[in-house]
């Protein structure tokens, strides 16, 4: 008798929704705006106006990004070409620095062995 009375809700259950759906679609298409055809054609507008801005977005974004690349590789190859001369500059700093260092131990050298002779001619 439970499983009967169980049986006839879900039966009454459903008969109230498909009611619900039939009537909800009956409701759309006497206020539906446009009949089915222009509907129908609405949307294939309103599908190639997406379609286009889908595309010019698309394009407009691999443009950006393009110019994004040229920056950027523009930017690395100033920054690489000014550290090559700083590097130079550098080189050219220390290389001047080791020069000066051994013409300063040339003198010194010098000096020691001078001092060195005129102690050994007392």
């Amino acid at each position: 008798m439970m499983e009967e009375r169980d049986e006839r809700n879900e039966s009454r259950s459903l008969l109230i929704f498909l009611a619900g759906g039939l009537i909800g679609a009956g409701i759309s298409l006497i206020y539906a705006p446009l009949s089915g055809e222009k509907t129908r054609q609405y949307l294939r507008i309103q599908t190639k106006k997406a379609k286009r801005k889908a595309r010019h977005l698309t394009e407009s974004t691999r443009e950006n990004i393009d110019h994004l690349i040229s920056e950027i590789k523009e930017t690395t190859d100033k920054v690489i070409e000014e550290g090559m001369e700083l590097t130079k500059e550098k080189k050219a700093e220390i290389l001047a620095a080791i020069e000066a260092g051994k013409k300063a131990m040339e003198e010194e050298r010098s000096k020691i062995e001078r001092h060195q002779t005129d102690r050994s001619k007392k």
